[in-house]
């Protein structure tokens, strides 16, 4: 019985020692298998539920490897494993994010106010104390061929003498301020306050132009009476004129008059000519401060020195009237052509000056003299003008003029001004005349000014310029459509 016991007991301690073992092999097989997987974590399925473990950390010396007793279970029996805590290594904190800067949001734009498109009249609008000019001057720039001079003209026909009256509009008279020692107010209120505005308007054109050129001329049926010639004394002194803002008018009788008047005589000093010389030393115009010097050509006296009556009545358009005087007047014109002379320091080969009109009108040209001239030609351009778009021709051609402008060309007629030129280049032999013609758009009246009855459609004008080609070379042209102070009495 003893020896039963004794069995027993080595029986059972045999069966431990088995058991402990094989727990241990376990727990090795286990060890190894971890380290295979980089120590990462691992998720096991055993009977349904998860495992974490993390054995490369953990000390196998803490291990409590639990022996079970003996309770005669089966060997088969599975063996409990010691519970283990997994080794949960704890997430890196994220670093703190940081704030985007808050700038903050710009103050919208307004959005942009729509206008509406312009309206072409909208330019050069005037206000109440200002006016156009009913036609706007033409200005053109030439070269001096063979040279590095140049010479630009302004050429217009300003606003018909005396007051305005259509339908209600009634034009004011010339403001008060204008009357000084030179201008009395009661010859001042001969004029109309249009006409004045627009001959004291001239100061700022041709001051805005003046270094367009070396040399800058205008010319121009101004409609200044008389009595107020010297309206020419409040241009500044850097603005010169041809005849001297000085000369006593009326000393000299009809010499100086422009104007063909109804009784065979010359009435008025309509027709004006004056400068700004930037080079005096190389322009040298003549200035008239006495009766020596021509200024016109006396038309009155066309038959005689230009062109005989009997040639002109062979062409179209031609109407005879009670006398020659009337008959030049309606059939040619109603003013002299005038002219100034510039003496250029270069030499220059300038046209020549007919032989009736040197012996009979003294007007001569010294050489390397440049003739510039202006015209009012009345009413020209029309299908049935042939006889009076030869006098024309004939009296440039004659009188040796180098640059001419012609005002008071019918709206739209301006074409016809070929005509003219045609008959200058048969008489030069050559094509040497040509001409430059004002832009159709820029004579147009402004339609507030033919709605109000303060200009009519009637006045619109176009200008030419009539220039030698062997001398001058054209460069350029335009009109000047800004508004100019309105010199009204209120």
């Amino acid at each position: 019985m003893a020896k039963k016991k004794v069995l027993f007991k080595i029986f059972a301690m045999g069966t431990i020692l088995a058991g402990g073992v094989f727990s241990l092999n376990s727990c090795i097989f286990k060890t190894s298998h971890t380290e295979n997987k980089d120590n990462s974590f691992e998720n096991n399925t055993n009977n349904g539920q998860s495992n974490q473990h993390d054995l490369g950390t953990e000390d196998n010396n803490s291990r409590n490897l639990i022996v079970p007793e003996s309770n005669n279970k089966p060997e088969n029996d599975s063996i409990p494993q010691p519970e283990s805590k997994p080794n949960i290594i704890p997430e890196p904190k994220p670093a703190p994010k940081i704030k985007p800067e808050i700038k903050p949001e710009p103050t919208p734009k307004p959005a942009p106010e729509i206008k509406p498109e312009p309206n072409e009249n909208d330019y050069n609008k005037a206000n109440h104390n200002q006016t156009h000019f009913v036609r706007p001057p033409f200005i053109a720039k030439f070269k001096i061929k063979n040279t590095d001079f140049s010479i630009a003209t302004i050429f217009n026909h300003l606003d018909s003498p005396g007051t305005r009256k259509k339908g209600e509009y009634i034009e004011p008279k010339p403001s008060i301020l204008l009357a000084d020692s030179s201008n009395r107010q009661s010859d001042l209120n001969k004029q109309g306050a249009q006409e004045v505005s627009e001959f004291l308007g001239l100061i700022d054109v041709i001051n805005e132009n003046k270094d367009l050129a070396n040399f800058v001329i205008y010319g121009g049926d101004t409609n200044i009476k008389n009595e107020n010639f010297y309206l020419a004394r409040k241009y500044p002194e850097n603005i010169q004129f041809t005849l001297d803002r000085d000369l006593k008018l009326k000393k000299y009788d009809q010499k100086f008059l422009t104007s063909l008047g109804t009784s065979g005589k010359y009435s008025e000093q309509y027709d004006k000519m004056f400068f700004i010389n930037q080079l005096p030393n190389t322009f040298k115009p003549k200035i008239i401060t006495n009766g020596l010097l021509p200024y016109k050509v006396d038309i009155y006296r066309t038959f005689n020195d230009v062109i005989s009556k009997a040639e002109l009545e062979k062409l179209k358009g031609w109407k005879s009237k009670k006398n020659d005087k009337s008959t030049i007047r309606s059939q040619i014109s109603d003013h002299a052509p005038v002219f100034t002379d510039v003496v250029f320091s270069n030499p220059i080969e300038t046209l020549k000056v007919n032989e009736a009109l040197r012996k009979n009108q003294t007007l001569s040209k010294e050489q390397n003299t440049i003739r510039i001239a202006h015209w009012n030609i009345l009413n020209f351009g029309g299908p049935n003008q042939d006889a009076k778009t030869m006098a024309i021709a004939t009296t440039i051609y004659k009188s040796g003029f180098d640059i001419i402008g012609l005002t008071e060309i019918n709206d739209g007629r301006g074409n016809y001004v070929q005509n003219i030129v045609k008959l200058l280049n048969k008489y030069a032999g050559k094509e040497r005349y040509k001409f430059v013609l004002q832009n159709k758009k820029d004579t147009n009246i402004r339609p507030e000014y033919l709605q109000s009855n303060k200009f009519g459609k009637a006045q619109q004008e176009q200008v030419a310029v009539i220039y030698d080609s062997q001398n001058f070379e054209f460069v350029s042209s335009r009109s000047y459509l800004k508004p100019i102070k309105y010199y009204k009495d209120n």
